[in-house]
């Protein structure tokens, strides 16, 4: 009989002692994650904000122009999948509340209603809705796909008193479910289905288990590990997505307005452009002419409704076509309205502080005029999309995409102290003028700034490039006669700082610094600068005039796609 090695006494030792009744005891970190209690946390979807953007598009497109009531149904799971939930009437009202405005869910109680007719309460005033919403989980197909992979491992080697045996493993399984949510909306009148104005969405869930094991012996003695981790998508937050996506969906195509821009890099819906198409085609030609004008004006072009095609009307088209670089019929039709309409600046910029909304939008000389102490500044900020080498003029409430380089063009009428900032969708704010160094390479962009000077911004040979972090992007302009003590000492701390927490506590004290201040979009047209296009041809851009203070910061906003 052979005598065991120390190396065979050892393992079993070791595997005595593993089978010893011992309470196992929990690391710090397990202690941290499982005995204190759990920190609540706002749920949110990548589809949230796009709701509340949604809610400030239709504020721009004044539609609906007063209070709107939708009837929510209850909005149930009408599959046999046990795990998933039974109603989502619940997340339908949180969806539809979000979007704001003069859009009103009010849920459907019949009780309620019986009981406001008994009661007979002479000081009820209750607004009928115009249309019902609702739907169902219409599909729950679990396990559609399922792929699996394993890989085993056997080695032997010694021999005599020392033969050993080494395995190894790994095993992956991924899985694939798929949930589908219908809605569709009602008309409250005719109780009867409002044609294509329904939404179906559906969205896979997916499941991953992998596993792995490692063993050896020694004459028979041994030691094995084995080790294994599922992760499974929630199948109640995949509801949930589903929830807002359709609810965005549904209220744009209600409404017929370019939902898809409140989503970064979705595709437009076909079926709103049908829509609105054919609203346009319908209508009389002296309708569809003031609806260019509106529309045109809105884009930033001075020029009146009259229904006419007048020369204001045409120059303003042509220079619409220009600007937007995109080939484009410049005649009054259906695809110069759908252009416009669907590419409406939409920003949710603040409202000047001396004058209401609708004034400083028709009437912006008066607004510039409000504030004696002024400096005005020509500007433009030019953009070269990715694809492209010439040169476009972006107004504010454009966009641009990630990748895109940009620069600012600026002639100050007279010398003075300028200072811009830029903050990012996630509100991180960099400054970009002054600015000693762009890129390691120096530029002495300082201050002060010369009068009837122009300067290309950060230099004639080089741009900013947006990055990938899309949303709304805020530049805000102040120049003044005399140096802003506060507003350098802040841009230098934000150009010192280490880390991200300390830059978005900088980007705080700016932001409550500037909101002491008047936020103004106003401007009037201003010079015309000249800049080298593809292939060397000069390309004029139409710049505007700004006129800022110590009380007033120029915003500018853009959508960044």
């Amino acid at each position: 009989m052979k005598q065991p090695t120390r190396l065979t006494t050892f393992m079993m030792l070791m595997l005595l002692l593993s089978g010893c009744s011992l309470t196992p005891r929990l690391t710090q970190e397990e202690k941290n994650q499982f005995l204190q209690q759990p920190a609540p946390y706002t749920k949110a979807t990548a589809y949230s904000d796009a709701l509340g953007h949604l809610g400030t598009m239709l504020e721009a497109y004044n539609h609906p122009s007063e209070i709107y009531v939708i009837q929510g149904r209850h909005v149930i799971n009408k599959t046999a999948c046990k795990n998933l939930p039974l109603d989502i009437t619940d997340m339908m009202k949180t969806a539809v509340n979000k979007v704001g405005g003069n859009v009103r869910y009010t849920k459907f109680d019949p009780d309620y209603m019986i009981g406001e007719v008994q009661t007979g309460n002479p000081n009820l005033q209750r607004k009928l809705p115009v249309v019902v919403l609702e739907g169902a989980i219409t599909e729950c197909d679990e396990n559609l796909d399922s792929q699996g992979f394993g890989v085993d491992a056997d080695v032997m080697f010694g021999g005599g008193s020392t033969e050993t045996d080494v395995g190894a493993g790994a095993d992956k399984e991924v899985g694939r479910s798929r949930i589908a949510l219908d809605l569709h909306l009602m008309d409250y009148a005719t109780q009867t289905l409002i044609p294509r104005k329904q939404t179906t969405m559906a969205v896979d869930v997916w499941s991953l288990d992998k596993s792995y094991n490692f063993g050896f012996q020694v004459n028979g003695s041994g030691l094995g590990l084995d080790g294994r981790r599922k992760v499974t998508q929630g199948k109640h937050d995949a509801v949930r997505i589903l929830v807002e996506l359709s609810t965005l969906q549904l209220l744009g195509r209600l409404f017929e307005v370019p939902y898809w821009r409140c989503i970064p890099g979705a595709e437009p819906d076909p079926v709103v452009i049908a829509m609105v198409r054919k609203n346009f085609e319908v209508a009389s030609k002296g309708i569809q002419i003031s609806t260019i004008q509106a529309l045109l004006k809105r884009h930033g072009y001075q020029l009146s409704m009259s229904g006419k095609i007048d020369r204001d009307t045409l120059t303003a088209i042509d220079q619409y076509a220009n600007e937007i670089n995109e080939y484009i019929d410049r005649k009054i039709g259906p695809d110069l309205y759908c252009h416009l309409f669907f590419n409406m600046p939409f920003g949710t910029l603040p409202t000047e502080k001396p004058l209401p909304p609708d004034e400083i939008l028709n009437n912006p000389s008066k607004a510039l005029q409000s504030d004696s102490a002024f400096i005005e500044l020509n500007a433009a900020l030019i953009y070269t999309p990715r694809w492209s080498s010439h040169p476009l003029r972006l107004k504010s409430g454009g966009r641009m995409m990630s990748g895109d380089r940009y620069k600012f063009l600026i002639m100050p009428e007279k010398d003075c102290y300028l200072y811009i900032f830029q903050s990012d969708a996630s509100g991180q704010f960099s400054m970009l003028f002054p600015m000693d160094s762009f890129r390691g390479v120096r530029i002495d962009n300082r201050n002060p700034v010369k009068g009837q000077l122009a300067y290309e911004l950060p230099g004639p040979k080089s741009s900013f490039i947006l990055d990938e972090r899309r949303g709304i992007e805020r530049i805000y302009v102040i120049a003044v006669p005399e140096s802003d003590t506060q507003l350098e000492e802040l841009g230098r701390q934000l150009n010192k700082a280490q880390n991200d927490e300390s830059h978005k506590k900088i980007g705080r004290e700016l932001m409550d610094y500037l909101n002491t201040k008047s936020l103004t979009h106003a401007a009037l047209p201003g010079v015309t600068f000249n800049m080298d296009g593809k292939g060397g041809n000069r390309v004029k851009i139409n710049a505007e005039k700004l006129q800022t203070s110590k009380e007033r910061v120029y915003l500018m906003e853009f959508e960044h796609r």
